[in-house]
């Protein structure tokens, strides 16, 4: 369970790392005169910074269950 955790916070970082470089990008754009190419690399960072709000509900979810399963502690193969 600690490993999905552990990609599922990777995931996150990605898709907000994506969405930084897509709005970054779409300024460009917008300087560049070319509003409509703006407006839709914008509409793609929006779905990626969608995308992260959904995972880290799920790192939440995986978190709660995590402790409820271990008492916050880490399993053992005792």
């Amino acid at each position: 369970m600690l490993d999905l955790m552990f990609v599922t916070v990777r995931d996150i970082a990605v898709h907000e790392a994506f969405a930084d470089e897509l709005m970054r990008i779409a300024g460009v754009l917008e300087e560049s005169d070319r509003p409509n190419d703006a407006a839709n690399v914008r509409g793609s960072a929006r779905h990626h910074r969608v995308k992260a709000l959904g995972l880290r509900g799920q790192l939440a979810a995986l978190s709660d269950r995590y402790d409820k399963l271990f008492d916050g502690e880490p399993e053992t193969n005792s």
